[in-house]
């Protein structure tokens, strides 16, 4: 009697995912198009003014709330440039995060404003 090896997937339930890969030497790639980068730049543009807004309204519960504001208006400034730095925006996004991880509503918007960003460039 030969015993048999699984070498692929043995799912039992639901598998959703951008890229997979099995087996011996498999490799997964994933692309990411950018369509309209001018409807992706206002789904930014509108997600960052969804994030001033709530640092307005909600921001006095996240610390250092004005260097957050700041930043925030930072990463505006940055995004009227001609050629905006993806390297200042993100990193300006993470230290946001950062600060404001214990404010979930705020937490969710600095997320999808991440993702977003990281379409776009």
């Amino acid at each position: 009697m030969t015993t048999q090896r699984n070498e692929g997937i043995d799912n039992r339930g639901n598998i959703n995912a951008g890229s997979l890969a099995v087996g011996r030497g498999a490799t997964a790639n994933q692309t990411v198009n950018v369509q309209n980068s001018s409807e992706s730049m206002q789904r930014v543009e509108e997600q960052l003014q969804q994030l001033l807004k709530l640092l307005g309204e909600e921001g006095r519960a996240v610390p250092d709330h004005d260097e957050v504001m700041r930043s925030a208006e930072r990463v505006k400034e940055e995004l009227a440039q001609e050629r905006p730095s993806k390297l200042t925006i993100t990193s300006l996004l993470d230290g946001i995060a950062r600060a404001v991880s214990s404010v979930g509503t705020i937490a969710t918007v600095v997320e999808g404003l991440k993702a977003v960003v990281t379409a776009l460039f």
